[in-house]
């Protein structure tokens, strides 16, 4: 399954592509298979494409949310929707490489419910891109103790096994990656080298074929935070070190003035400095408080993470598992168009 944002151009090739592999699929691994797309909002015409996708074929199935509730969001609509008995996403651009599938399906075949890939990034992959994504990913690990590479995107297969404790996870924290790692990734320790060889594929990612990007940096910016905020209270603990040092800080700087034997309005300059800089380390502690805070608040709230607003070649409710048998009866199902919340 994939998350489609103003993909119009595109996603037509993405479908036919990915239709002639699966239909090619060696015969060990050969078995029924459906694709969902999800339209996350997209303002062009991408929604257009996804219905006439669906009704030449019927093993493709179209989701249209609301608005743009994001990348996340709308993978864990196609999740939800989901029947079989695994499920693998990928992006809609075909830097995800189709035959990257037979490794996760030989994988997931040798017993392994949980198959992650991480990418060998190609000449378009910006200097700045590498660094930060290495920069956050290291952080990551360090903070949460969770085994999250550099490199490893929303390319996946969960087993369906694994499926209700990932997405109840990803529901609350908004940032799939780590849902990933914490249900199931298996661990050899902290490093470039932290996740099993049985549980990882690696691919060299293609070039985007049509459009571009709609990942901004204050999109990425935003999936960190939450990545953070969502797996760990790591930031709320170096604020209270940090405050704790500039205390020190100010106690030592207040002693020292005393002592020596310096102006008066040197000596006030200095409190005035100390005073302020602890202020400061309090109210960034605050804002902290404050997104933890406000990440209790919205759970709370049990807002819906996802609004479906169309469907094509899906049904409303949770529909068994897929197997050979109930695949025809399954396509059979006729477009329809309703309200739906979700999450």
């Amino acid at each position: 399954m994939t998350a489609a944002y103003c993909e119009g151009p595109g996603i037509r090739l993405f479908a036919e592509t990915l239709a002639a592999y699966l239909g090619t699929l060696p015969g060990d691994l050969r078995m029924a298979w459906e694709v969902i797309i999800v339209d996350d909002g997209s303002l062009d015409n991408t929604w257009e494409e996804i219905r006439d996708i669906a009704a030449a074929h019927p093993r493709f199935r179209g989701l249209r949310l609301m608005r743009n509730f994001g990348q996340q969001a709308a993978l864990i609509a196609g999740m939800e929707s989901a029947r079989g008995e695994c499920v693998i996403t990928m992006d809609a651009d075909l830097q995800h490489p189709p035959p990257v599938i037979n490794d996760l399906l030989a994988r997931w075949r040798a017993g392994v419910p949980l198959v992650l890939t991480v990418r060998i990034d190609n000449a378009q992959t910006g200097w700045f891109k590498q660094w930060t994504g290495r920069t956050f990913y290291r952080l990551f690990r360090n903070l949460t103790g969770l085994p999250l590479a550099p490199g490893m995107a929303d390319f996946r297969l969960i087993d369906r096994s694994l499926l209700p404790d990932f997405l109840k996870i990803a529901r609350r924290t908004g940032f799939l990656r780590g849902a990933a790692a914490f249900v199931g990734a298996p661990s050899k320790g902290r490093g470039p080298a932290i996740l099993s060889a049985e549980s990882t594929v690696t691919y060299q990612a293609a070039a985007r074929t049509r459009g571009e990007t709609k990942y901004s940096l204050r999109k990425m910016l935003g999936l960190c935070w939450a990545g953070l905020v969502g797996f760990t209270i790591a930031p709320l603990r170096a604020g209270f070190v940090v405050a704790l040092a500039l205390l020190l800080g100010a106690a030592v700087s207040g002693v020292l003035g005393a002592l020596a034997q310096d102006s008066t309005v040197r000596m006030t300059m200095i409190i005035c400095a100390t005073i302020l800089a602890a202020s400061g380390v309090l109210a960034a502690l605050l804002g902290v408080v404050g997104e933890f805070l406000g990440q209790l608040i919205q759970s709370s709230e049990r807002r819906p993470t996802y609004i479906i607003r169309e469907r094509v070649n899906t049904a409303p409710t949770t529909l068994p598992v897929m197997d050979e048998r109930n695949e025809q009866n399954a396509s059979e199902h006729a477009p329809e168009r309703h309200w739906e919340r979700a999450g």
